[in-house]
């Protein structure tokens, strides 16, 4: 869900950079970018709440169309992902909870993942930066205009 409110809030030359890693190699070989990675659930408030801040800022969204391209992971996907040459999938941790085997991969840090996190990728699918924890739009601005830099 929150992955369908970002891509809608995104300007349409933003969501036109909104993959599935999958594609992601076809991609790179077209035109080499870094990769942003949101990682959010369903039922994060500030996924959400930064999801929607994101929708006023034209910057951001001009940003985000011409530097990367951008990969919405829900941390709690059920379905298998085929990455970077290996297969990452859902790992339960109780009866309806669990976290995604790549959304921990992208998004843990100092031991934990938290949600929203933001984890950018080279063109050879190795973490550049991780964030974890809301953003507002001027610092994640700031972090986009920094990653495309390098």
């Amino acid at each position: 869900m929150i992955g369908l409110c970002l891509g809608l809030l995104l300007s349409s030359e933003a969501r036109s950079q909104i993959v599935a890693f999958n594609d992601l190699a076809r991609l790179q070989n077209k035109e080499q970018r870094p990769v942003l990675v949101f990682i959010h659930t369903s039922w994060c408030r500030y996924c959400g709440s930064m999801s929607n801040s994101l929708q006023r800022n034209r910057q951001i969204n001009d940003l985000i169309s011409r530097e990367f391209y951008v990969v919405l992971l829900d941390g709690e996907e059920k379905n298998n992902i085929r990455f970077a040459g290996r297969d990452f999938r859902f790992k339960p941790t109780g009866a309806n909870t669990g976290t995604h085997e790549l959304a921990a991969a992208l998004g843990t840090l100092n031991g934990q993942i938290s949600y929203p996190s933001i984890c950018f990728l080279n063109v050879r699918n190795e973490i550049v930066y991780q964030h974890a924890g809301f953003l507002d739009p001027p610092s994640l601005l700031a972090m986009l205009k920094a990653v495309s830099d390098k």
